[in-house]
């Protein structure tokens, strides 16, 4: 299920950098990362192939220049990472934070040179970072996912 909010960051990632370069030559490919704490189970490692595929697919190979990389457990390689993403001229970032206020300011600088962040199922605090979010609870009391259970928790 987590797999799908990386999809879904990496598909805005693509609205928003589309949007912003509406009027660039057709050629150019967008430069998007994504940036993963790390892969130690199967939904990130899924995580990263689906946005292999979609960035790969018909639709977008075209379009978009994906880089992965993965920082593991350690948020200063994460930053290192990003700054040089940002150095490479990155115009979106989708990551997947270490902690939610260790990348704040490699976060406001990437901002501060017109690069979109988005965080996706763990947040960063830096206001101009996006926070992608879903209620799971929501997900199975509509149904959205079969064969999970869960109470309903809404009002």
């Amino acid at each position: 299920m987590r797999w799908i909010r990386t999809v879904l960051a990496i598909a805005i990632a693509l609205g928003f950098t589309a949007a912003a370069h509406e009027g660039q030559a057709a050629q150019k490919k967008f430069k998007i990362f994504l940036s993963m704490s790390y892969i130690g189970n199967d939904w990130q490692a899924e995580a990263a192939n689906m946005v292999k595929a979609m960035a790969a697919s018909k639709d977008y190979r075209d379009k978009v220049s994906l880089s992965v990389q993965v920082a593991g457990p350690n948020a200063q390689r994460q930053i290192q990472q990003i700054n040089a993403m940002v150095q490479q001229g990155a115009q979106a970032i989708v990551v997947y934070p270490i902690s939610p206020t260790a990348l704040n300011q490699v976060v406001k600088n990437a901002c501060s040179r017109h690069v979109v962040i988005i965080a996706y199922d763990a947040e960063i605090t830096e206001p101009c970072a996006y926070n992608l979010t879903i209620d799971e609870t929501e997900v199975v009391y509509w149904g959205l996912c079969p064969g999970c259970s869960a109470p309903h928790s809404a009002q």
